[in-house]
């Protein structure tokens, strides 16, 4: 059956935001955007969105989908076997679902289960967002994320366990370049790896076919990442200017993750590690001003909520687009980073873009989100969630 949605605007995931124009859908897919008079006569269904914006479903280039948002999250998940990870982390994919992502980047940290779940999505054997899995970070000994990641000392250790995931056919190789908020014992500027120990790895990846991202709290060690051939820079929350042009110059994306330090400071007042409210007190400054002068530089920028972090869970990942709109991006600039250039970075070429050929993953909210930004950023002004064509979650 074909399905027109009509009525309302249409923003196309590359930054036009169109009035008077209808999508075509039918098997899942998008068969065409054109003028509404072109589909005169139409006698097929139709969703009328008038009053509203239909977009591409959001991507979020950034979750965590082991962690649930506790004020402790690894406490929680660090017990639990691998069957009841993997049933967390289907409901925690599906709750970003209800929340308007159609397709996101976990970055892991319980392998099998990881891979068993994106594998029975892409199978139909349930609806979630499309996963691109990580699996786990590799990380060096007592460095960020070492509880729930791959140790790895020196380059040949990283190269073994790079292989060892690519082998498990993980989708992108992630690496803990520095000390983490959430992990106890490291400092954000402190570099955990030499540039030796990334080139080893991220060359590696590059040669069996993955992407390779870096999680760089401090500018070194961002610089470290881009001359080690890194497509993706993690949370960036300090980069100066030699660093950003370094970046720009070479495409490398960078993937904020703001909502984190908000939600922990937000909450500073909960039972909450008074390490962790210590980090983001540290670098709320700094991680806004880094990601408005990265986007001022004309870098590319694509959406990440780091959801599954203390009080950011998952399904609420779209109050990231207002966090990054408060940090100096127009709204048009956040819905591209949140759909063409996630799309782009994580390699999702039938995802972000409505057009022709690409998959009917679709969001409808009230209002135009270039006039205000909270009708994306705020779940409750979602009408439609659309997920291969199929309606997946409808207000009320």
């Amino acid at each position: 059956m074909q399905t027109l949605y009509s009525g309302g605007l249409i923003f196309d995931g590359d930054g036009r935001l169109l009035e008077n124009y209808g999508l075509l859908v039918e098997n899942g897919q998008i068969v065409r955007l054109a003028p509404r008079q072109e589909f005169i006569g139409f006698a097929g269904y139709v969703v009328d969105t008038a009053g509203g914006t239909l977009m591409p479903g959001l991507i979020d280039a950034h979750v965590r989908l082991v962690l649930g948002g506790e004020n402790d999250p690894l406490s929680a998940v660090l017990p639990m076997d691998d069957a009841a990870v993997s049933l967390r982390i289907l409901e925690q994919a599906q709750a970003s679902l209800v929340g308007g992502v159609t397709a996101l980047c976990d970055f892991g940290g319980r392998l099998a289960s990881t891979l068993a779940v994106r594998n029975a999505v892409r199978e139909g054997r349930f609806v979630a967002p499309d996963i691109i899995c990580a699996g786990q970070i590799i990380t060096m000994t007592g460095g960020h994320e070492s509880s729930l990641g791959r140790v790895a000392d020196g380059p040949l250790a990283i190269i073994q366990q790079t292989r060892h995931l690519v082998a498990a056919n993980v989708d992108v190789v992630a690496l803990a370049g520095s000390g983490g908020v959430m992990t106890d014992g490291t400092a954000l500027e402190d570099s955990h790896f030499t540039v030796e120990e990334l080139t080893a790895g991220l060359v590696e990846a590059t040669r069996l076919r993955r992407r390779g991202a870096v999680l760089a709290h401090n500018n070194l060690t961002a610089r470290q990442a881009v001359e080690a051939g890194a497509a993706s820079v993690e949370h960036g929350v300090v980069l100066e200017d030699d660093t950003i042009a370094a970046m720009v110059e070479r495409g490398v994306f960078l993937v904020p993750t703001l909502s984190p330090v908000v939600a922990i400071l937000d909450n500073a007042d909960q039972p909450i590690a008074r390490s962790v409210v210590a980090k983001a007190r540290q670098v709320s400054k700094t991680h806004v001003k880094s990601l408005k002068r990265f986007y001022d530089a004309g870098g590319k920028i694509a959406m990440g909520s780091d959801a599954g972090s203390p009080f950011n869970p998952h399904g609420e990942n779209a109050r990231e687009l207002a966090l990054m709109v408060q940090a100096g991006m127009t709204p048009i600039d956040a819905l591209i980073a949140a759909t063409g250039h996630a799309a782009d970075l994580l390699g999702l070429t039938s995802h972000g873009r409505l057009k022709a050929g690409a998959r009917a993953d679709l969001l409808v909210v009230d209002g135009n989100p270039a006039d205000d930004i909270r009708a994306v950023a705020d779940r409750t002004n979602h009408r439609l969630v659309v997920k291969n064509g199929q309606v997946t979650a409808r207000r009320g």
